[in-house]
């Protein structure tokens, strides 16, 4: 694993080497989506899975001849 991050500053393109530690404290990570986006794609990925759930025990019942 790499110790050391090579980096050009845009204004000059000169490039400097500094340390990981060093390069993380600078970048810390920021967030793509806010919080009530995540929360919306896991609502809605468990309403999908309730989805199937619920349309292959309706198969399971109609093969097994409980629905007319």
């Amino acid at each position: 694993m790499a110790t050391t991050v090579a980096t050009r500053n845009p204004s000059s393109s000169r490039t400097r080497v500094v340390p990981l530690d060093q390069y993380i404290a600078e970048h810390p990570t920021v967030r793509v989506f806010p919080p009530t986006s995540e929360r919306a794609t896991r609502i809605a990925m468990q309403t999908m899975w309730a989805l199937i759930v619920v349309s292959l025990v309706i198969l399971v019942l109609d093969e097994a001849g409980l629905f007319g």
